[in-house]
């Protein structure tokens, strides 16, 4: 039996030619569907109009709905903008029927917080949206750094 060893050889580098067009074309799809997925949901929606200070306090009845929502206890933490532009930061300790008590994590200096003077009420930290741009960006920059290496690794076979 004898063994062409250009034949291997060449073969051999087939091979790893298709691993290689397998590999970045798995990662191309992982990046188009990573990316159809961030456009899918946009951060803000646009708006044509300019919003007046007015407009962006929300009305009581919403205020109080989500802060029943959220619930009592140190696990419901809250950022509360008053229409005096301070802001209240901590976890919903007490919910009453006119208002509701924000207490401090660090101070635990409670708050009472009448619904009509907020401005807006958010949860504290990022919100979901911005956890899906960040995540795809990480996932864009890996796929990006994984092409440059096998490009790089192709250029030089």
């Amino acid at each position: 039996m004898q063994f062409d060893v250009e034949y291997d050889v060449r073969l051999v580098q087939i091979f790893a030619e298709d691993l290689s067009m397998k590999t970045i074309s798995a990662c191309l799809v992982a990046v188009l569907v990573l990316n159809a997925y961030g456009l899918a949901d946009p951060a803000e929606p646009r708006s044509d109009t300019q919003a007046t200070p007015a407009s962006n306090a929300q009305p009581a009845e919403k205020i109080k709905a989500e802060i029943e929502r959220r619930g009592a206890g140190e696990k419901s933490r809250v950022k509360v903008r008053l229409r005096d532009k301070t802001d209240v930061k901590g976890y919903i300790s007490q919910i009453h029927t006119t208002s509701f008590r924000v207490t401090d994590d660090k101070t635990g200096k409670a708050a009472t917080i009448a619904y009509d003077s907020v401005e807006k009420l958010s949860g504290r930290g990022l919100s979901r949206n911005t956890k899906i741009v960040i995540f795809v960006g990480i996932g864009i920059a890996a796929a990006g750094i994984i092409l440059g290496i096998l490009s790089v690794k192709l250029n030089h076979s």
